[in-house]
């Protein structure tokens, strides 16, 4: 007798191969609360463009932007 859930896993399975095809990496961080809902929309927008660059960060204590590591060039890592 198969298990009930094994469709599941094999969907699951399957997502995964795909995304690994197409140059995705699975992570998973800790972030802040208040931050999850900003992070999680920034990961799916990514997935769907993967040409897109991530932008800066605000401080809200003093309401500058921050830049995320500008010495990396994200093109030339994501190049064929």
């Amino acid at each position: 007798m198969s298990r009930p859930d094994k469709t599941n896993i094999d969907r699951q399975r399957r997502k995964r191969a795909k995304l690994r095809a197409r140059g995705f990496e699975q992570c998973s961080i800790w972030v802040p609360r208040a931050a999850h809902a900003d992070i999680h929309m920034m990961a799916e927008t990514l997935q769907q463009h993967p040409h897109l660059l991530l932008g800066s960060l605000r401080d809200p204590a003093s309401g500058q932007f921050v830049g995320l590591r500008p010495d990396r060039d994200y093109h030339d890592a994501n190049a064929p």
